[in-house]
């Protein structure tokens, strides 16, 4: 399913024995990062290595990632998306530009 590893206030989300970010992992990542973004100054990254496809409700998980970075000003990135998601985000219309903006251009899960 997924690790959260923890580095003092930077949390890296793995992903291990599946491809898919479908709605049973995100209902439990949603659950296991709301522990942990309330902390200030918090950094999440999410390593999308060996992910091929995202459900409708893995989309949602985006969006909804980006209005609590907002809410509660941590930081997020995700690394690693394949060119197929990522071809799949710059297609779905429901994503704002400063989201997909934030998905399209990655950065190092560092």
């Amino acid at each position: 399913m997924f690790k959260i590893t923890r580095e003092e206030n930077h949390f890296i989300v793995t992903f291990h024995n599946t491809n898919r970010f479908n709605c049973f992992i995100v209902e439990e990542l949603s659950k296991q990062l709301s522990l942990f973004i309330s902390s200030p100054g918090c950094e999440v990254s999410i390593n999308f290595e060996g992910i091929d496809f995202i459900d409708s409700s893995g989309f949602n998980f985006f969006i909804l990632l980006a209005d609590k970075a907002r809410e509660h000003k941590f930081k997020y990135r995700i690394c690693h998306m394949s060119d197929e998601v990522k071809e799949l985000i710059k297609r779905i219309d429901l994503l704002d530009s400063p989201v997909k903006k934030a998905l399209i251009e990655t950065e190092p899960c560092n």
